[in-house]
């Protein structure tokens, strides 16, 4: 039996769609939240499972290190909560949530005055390509909200995921202390 909950959020697994009576276009409202979820639940669960020795280690005071950690559990958290705004055709939010959890505005908070001065060089530079992705993300959202051009928004938003990607396969961090 599928929660209520789980079809609320368009969190469903294909095969239950399969052989119902659902036209293509619901169908493909399950379809990109369930397909990035499970992208970016492979990349959070798997990143451990690909710690080997070709990565660079970022040596962190702890408290930084814990304030990284935390940061990319959000940061996680706001990609998966941005999938379901798209899902749900509601672009101003999914842009309003990019920008302020994601976006440039919001490497303000985390990263000038904290983060960003223990990180390595290479690190810093992805992780402002991250912030600007997602800024640009932000705009293609707003974009789509006036046209509808859904792929636009989901380009973007790949951009931002592709910059974890590569801070995940070229960076580990250790704690310093």
């Amino acid at each position: 039996m599928i929660d209520k909950t789980l079809i609320k959020h368009k969190i469903v697994p294909w095969s239950y769609l399969q052989g119902k009576n659902v036209c293509k276009a619901t169908a493909a409202k399950f379809y990109w939240p369930n397909a990035l979820i499970s992208v970016l639940m492979f990349l959070a669960l798997s990143m451990p499972v690909i710690a080997n020795a070709d990565r660079q280690s970022a040596e962190l005071p702890s408290h930084v290190s814990k304030h990284l950690m935390s940061t990319m559990r959000n940061n996680l958290e706001s990609l998966a909560h941005i999938t379901y705004l798209l899902a749900d055709s509601k672009y101003a939010e999914a842009a309003d949530m990019a920008e302020n959890n994601l976006g440039m505005s919001s490497m303000e908070i985390h990263f000038k005055k904290f983060v960003g001065k223990y990180l390595p060089k290479g690190m810093r530079k992805i992780s402002k390509q991250m912030h600007k992705a997602a800024s640009d993300f932000a705009l293609s959202a707003r974009e789509t909200e006036k046209d509808g051009d859904v792929n636009r928004s989901f380009s973007a938003l790949s951009q931002v995921m592709n910059q974890c990607v590569a801070c995940h396969d070229l960076y580990r961090v250790n704690r310093a202390d």
